[in-house]
């Protein structure tokens, strides 16, 4: 096969199967791969002569893992595409499925995180996508499994206790000052994820169970760095569902 393709590229016509007449082609060719197409032509699979006609121009297309700043702007737009295809009512992602998403290598790519978005999005019955609702190789990695099948304890995700203790840990390790505003603020977040993942991102019903001021809950998401997801809204959608929008991200200083 690899031979009758160079024949075509160089004479740039063929003839179809079971047909008598020559067919002039007038193409250019662009092909993709994730091989190493130099070495498997050093040893022997892949024709050199084909290689170098096909090499006339390359793009090295880095994989995901090297591009992070690109990793949150995918996820969003199949977090909303999906959502919309599969009829869910889902306003943002949970701060430990967020921190997951981040931290996978992501060997699969583009294509992986299509389908982990997907995949996840169908799992999910409430209004924000949760860690458990995330494919087993995103949450759990090539961490051993037990005797049922199931992966050990050991390697799910952290509760915020045990994020705590480890904040806490380091914090007192480095010998810090002010270690009690950083200790707050981590508290605060975490109340406020909570609070507005019960409410559905609702932040008038979050400030009246908080017990204080839309202004103010306003200001706390922005200070704890709360991610807003972009949603589209029509016209008639009242502007408090705007604030529906809030993706409950957020991350622990230093981590």
């Amino acid at each position: 096969l690899q031979g009758k393709l160079l024949r075509l590229l160089q004479e740039q016509r063929f003839e179809r199967v079971g047909g008598n007449q020559t067919i002039q082609t007038d193409v250019r060719i662009i092909t993709a791969t994730h091989r190493d197409l130099e070495a498997m032509s050093s040893a022997g699979t892949f024709r050199s002569d084909l290689y170098y006609r096909l090499n006339g121009f390359t793009i090295a297309v880095p994989p995901l893992r090297e591009r992070r700043e690109d990793l949150m702007l995918l996820f969003e737009r199949f977090f909303s595409l999906y959502a919309r295809q599969l009829g869910k009512v889902v306003q943002g992602i949970a701060p430990d499925a967020l921190k997951l998403l981040a931290e996978y290598p992501w060997p699969g790519n583009i294509r992986e995180l299509q389908t982990a978005v997907r995949s996840a999005l169908l799992k999910t019955n409430g209004p924000v996508l949760v860690a458990e609702a995330l494919p087993d190789e995103i949450r759990f990695g090539s961490r051993p499994r037990s005797a049922e099948g199931r992966p050990d304890s050991a390697g799910a995700p952290e509760s915020p206790a045990g994020t705590f203790e480890r904040l806490l840990d380091r914090e007192l390790r480095a010998d810090s000052a002010g270690f009690y505003n950083t200790a707050l603020a981590h508290m605060e977040r975490h109340l406020l994820t909570r609070v507005l993942s019960l409410t559905s991102g609702n932040q008038s019903h979050a400030s009246r169970i908080l017990g204080i001021t839309r202004g103010s809950l306003r200001n706390k998401i922005s200070q704890h760095g709360i991610l807003i997801v972009n949603k589209v809204e029509s016209e008639e959608e009242k502007e408090e569902d705007i604030d529906n929008s809030i993706s409950l991200a957020s991350a622990v200083p230093g981590d």
